[in-house]
């Protein structure tokens, strides 16, 4: 738990210091060697929502939560494409550059 949500936490009445909330993501380092850190987060189980309180209000948040998951991955694979065409443009101009380096190295 980082200070931020320490602070959050002490002043929510009826929770301590060491009671995350159901939202809060821990952080959780483990070393895979000596040079490699490894980092991850570890998610709190979900409790399912009990059918009784499955009201209109619910539903409309899962449907926004739905169409923001759905935005996220298409946002994604865009960035995702155009960083894989950055990589094709810069090989190719590292290949032209080192062509000219070597057609230079020739001239002297």
């Amino acid at each position: 738990i980082n200070q931020h949500d320490t602070n959050r936490l002490s002043s929510e009445p009826g929770r301590n210091e060491e009671t995350p909330s159901n939202s809060t993501m821990q952080s959780c380092h483990s070393t895979t060697n000596n040079n490699n850190i490894k980092s991850s987060f570890i998610r709190k189980s979900k409790i399912p929502v009990p059918s009784e309180q499955k009201d209109a209000k619910y539903w409309h948040k899962r449907k926004r939560n739905n169409e923001s998951a759905a935005r996220s991955r298409i946002k994604k694979k865009i960035l995702n494409s155009e960083m894989i065409n950055r990589v094709i443009e810069l090989e190719r101009h590292h290949r032209l550059l080192k062509s000219q380096n070597i057609k230079l190295k020739n001239e002297l």
